[in-house]
């Protein structure tokens, strides 16, 4: 073949994502079979609302009754880092999405047409750990671009919400069609649903005193940043993102009449995602610990 061909072909194939997908994929396959980690679907096309998307690869953990769907994000580490602003540490609650059939008396559960009378998604806060590790919990993400950027802005949020928003489009689709394939089995369902975003980037949380920003300016000082405990690099980050309500899958329920925002948002319309470095999926994946359920 010749060479120019055979370079074109290969440019090709390094200009999309495709490649790195794959590599994750394998990464996944090769963790120790113990972990029971397993790969339940790939390519997967799903819907929300009439939104089409395709989910990269869906995890499966039956020990956890849990399923991770995973977008992949690359991003070239020697021209990009994603940058978090750090809220809290060491935190052991990710509020995630869950499937439960709990209408039940008298040990028997509740059917209407033959089915379970309810199986809906839920946001519910799960213990996690990830075993020794410190677990750090971000409001707001930012990708900055750490050389020439020929016009570009040099710092942006667009590329980690797209993800985002990406991500929990295919956790919705997929959530949904679960309702519909639970709701045909007899027996109860427990279900936890955890959206991931894996990327090539460095990742870095970012922490200062708020007082120190200048409110003539809204910027702060280099000097104002702890030159040790301020600026961390990370293997990984959860980052609690808004979700558009154009896929939403939670809604708050009639019944519900409280007046607080901030319980409503955190109950409703807020939810955590995991975001690893490529580098750190198969350590991620070893010290992930999912814990039996809400409080």
């Amino acid at each position: 073949m010749e060479k120019n061909i055979l370079a074109k072909i290969i440019d090709g194939l390094n200009s999309q994502g495709y490649l790195f997908q794959q590599r994750c994929l394998h990464e996944v396959k090769n963790i120790d079979s113990f972990l029971e980690w397993k790969v339940n679907v790939e390519e997967y096309p799903v819907a929300i609302y009439e939104k089409e998307t395709e989910i990269d690869f869906v995890l499966h953990n039956q020990s956890y009754r849990t399923y991770v769907i995973v977008e992949c994000k690359r991003a070239h580490p020697d021209y990009l880092m994603w940058v978090f602003q750090d809220v809290k540490k060491n935190s052991t609650r990710f509020q995630a999405t869950r499937l439960v059939i709990r209408e039940i008396r008298e040990g028997r559960l509740v059917y209407k047409n033959n089915q379970p009378s309810r199986v809906k998604p839920q946001s519910e806060a799960i213990n996690i750990s990830l075993e020794n590790d410190s677990i750090r919990i971000a409001s707001y993400g930012l990708e900055i671009f750490n050389k020439e950027t020929r016009g570009k802005k040099r710092a942006r949020p667009d590329t980690i919400n797209d993800a985002c928003y990406q991500v929990f489009k295919g956790l919705g689709g997929f959530v949904f069609e679960q309702c519909k394939q639970l709701k045909k089995l007899p027996d109860l369902v427990d279900c936890v649903y955890i959206p991931l975003i894996i990327t090539t980037a460095d990742l870095y949380t970012v922490e200062y005193n708020i007082s120190n920003v200048d409110l003539n300016t809204g910027s702060i000082s280099v000097d104002d940043i702890n030159k040790n405990d301020g600026i961390k690099k990370v293997p990984w980050v959860i980052l609690n993102y808004g979700v558009k309500e154009s896929i939403q899958i939670t809604t708050i329920g009639e019944t519900y009449h409280g007046r607080d925002a901030s319980h409503i948002k955190e109950k409703y319309k807020s939810k955590d995602i995991f975001i690893v470095n490529s580098l750190n999926i198969q350590s991620f994946l070893s010290k992930l610990y999912i814990g039996a359920g809400p409080k």
